[in-house]
């Protein structure tokens, strides 16, 4: 039986607006990848043609930003600005002060530093079945330069608020978010523990490592064949 995941929201017009509405992860490719050639200039194999892409942008649900918001900060007057749309009292951005987190860490993405960390309460709540939670992961192919998402667990069976955390990478500049720009992906995980073995392979191992060795020298998976050893696996 196919477990359900449950997006819901006490916010009915939300679910009139299909560009806010939780999506698969397959509607949201980054531009970039889907505008890459799968042959490069120079004859080639880029990276269209990895199957490691796909499979990651495939996974779980995406939400995206439900109202245009625009976040400002600035760290000589630790000064914090949020601007909602007109009539948009329902949503709300506040901030996990620097106190909280940024005064014992400085959290880098891209390269950028962190100033301030915004929480944007989401309209959107998630129930899981027991033993489910989901991963919340940033958008990291989006390669965002003003702004990141911070990824985390959230046991979704017992607890269902999916408020995210946006850090401020800039300084002293308005940051604009368009209704409609993914935010984060939710990665559905039923929990279990597992063991770590540390060894040298068996038999058995070394036949399952040798038959893929040709197929990773020097080149992307070629001629779909790690599409055909995903097919097989399934049908097992």
């Amino acid at each position: 039986m196919r477990e359900t995941i449950k997006f819901l929201t006490t916010h009915p017009p939300l679910l009139g607006i299909d560009e806010v509405l939780p999506k698969p992860g397959k509607h949201y490719y980054p531009s970039w990848f889907k505008d890459m050639p799968k042959i490069g200039p120079f004859n080639e194999v880029t990276a269209r043609n990895c199957p490691a892409f796909p499979d990651y942008f495939d996974q779980g649900i995406v939400i995206p930003a439900w109202t245009d918001m625009m976040v400002y900060y600035s760290s000589k007057t630790n000064e914090w600005i949020v601007d909602l749309p007109e009539g948009s009292n329902y949503y709300s951005v506040t901030n996990h002060g620097n106190g909280q987190l940024i005064d014992y860490v400085t959290p880098a993405f891209n390269g950028k530093d962190g100033k301030f960390i915004f929480k944007l309460n989401s309209p959107w709540k998630i129930i899981t079945p027991r033993g489910w939670s989901v991963y919340q992961l940033p958008m990291f192919y989006e390669f965002e330069k003003d702004y990141a998402m911070m990824p985390g667990v959230i046991d979704t069976d017992i607890f269902h608020e999916i408020n995210m955390q946006l850090v401020y990478l800039t300084d002293e500049k308005e940051v604009f978010i368009k209704r409609g720009t993914p935010l984060v992906q939710y990665v559905p995980f039923k929990r279990s523990k597992i063991k770590p073995e540390i060894g040298t392979p068996t038999q058995k191992d070394i036949r399952k490592i040798t038959v893929q060795k040709d197929m990773i020298i020097g080149k992307f998976v070629p001629s779909g064949y790690y599409r055909k050893m995903q097919k097989q696996r399934d049908k097992e």
